[in-house]
């Protein structure tokens, strides 16, 4: 199978929008394969990626997976009945919360008494949470 050219547009993992996006290829290696692409929707240049990444252990030894997009639609109604998200706060499941970077979210998971996973418009975090209490 003939690997595209300079120039021919090929679908790569963008590391900048984090899905798999068209792309165009920049340039080839020795073996005549994409080497580097150029993403047709946010522009951002990198080394071509086949696929998504796999979750991976990082050197910590902790597992890191890519953070996925996945969306919550939430009303005006519940936009205004958010709670503001501070460090020290104490929050449920279900509850909507502001964040004052990450915008209106919805809390999905309590992972720990300090652990909470909370889906945003576009994206799921995880984010501290009652901070003020003593850990035993």
């Amino acid at each position: 199978m003939a690997h595209p050219k300079a120039g021919e547009p090929l679908e790569s993992w963008c590391t900048k929008c984090r899905e798999m996006k068209p792309h165009v290829v920049v340039s080839v290696n020795d073996e005549e394969r994409p080497a580097r692409v150029l993403c047709d929707v946010c522009t951002g240049e990198h080394n071509y990626r086949p696929s998504p990444p796999q979750s991976r252990r990082s050197s910590l030894g902790r597992k890191t997976t890519v953070k996925k997009k996945v969306g919550v639609e939430l009303t005006e109604a519940q936009k205004g009945k958010a709670r503001p998200y501070e460090l020290d706060g104490v929050f449920r499941e279900g509850e909507v919360i502001h964040h004052p970077t990450f915008g209106f979210g919805a809390v999905t998971e309590i992972r720990s008494p300090q652990r909470m996973m909370v889906e945003f418009d576009t994206y799921e975090k995880q984010l501290v949470f009652n901070m003020n209490a003593t850990s035993t």
